[in-house]
């Protein structure tokens, strides 16, 4: 059974990364639906890549109204690949689209990187800022 939304069909097959919807990550609310207030306090959140961890909290702290950035500690963002051994390397700065592009070049790397989670992490991404920063 396949659990897929039609959205994610549709990107998937059109890879429109530029147009995606920013994720809700309970227990958030979207940004628009928040009263809007001053915003004197804002908040970074930090991981290895700037890709998961963190990416996730900026959506989460995001969601709640609060001003966020994000940042990676590492040299280069690293991903999974098919062994430990080969690591996915990308330079600081390079787009989250062009990271999925990338990742989903060939059908079996596209398949690969989606049933690990890869694609769905550049993608959330994609949806919050351009690209990582270290």
């Amino acid at each position: 059974m396949n659990h897929q939304s039609d959205d994610e069909d549709d990107l998937l097959n059109n890879r429109q990364l530029n147009r995606l919807p920013r994720p809700c990550t309970p227990p958030g609310i979207p940004p628009s639906l928040n009263r809007q207030r001053e915003k004197k306090l804002s908040f970074g959140v930090v991981c290895s890549s700037n890709i998961n961890r963190s990416m996730e909290a900026h959506v989460v702290l995001g969601n709640v109204g609060l001003n966020v950035e994000s940042y990676g500690t590492g040299t280069t963002v690293r991903l999974p690949g098919r062994s430990a051994m080969e690591p996915r390397i990308f330079k600081f700065g390079t787009p989250y689209a062009q990271m999925y592009e990338s990742l989903a070049a060939t059908r079996e790397d596209e398949s690969f990187f989606q049933l690990n989670g890869v694609l769905q992490l550049c993608r959330r991404g994609a949806a919050v800022k351009v690209m990582n920063h270290p």
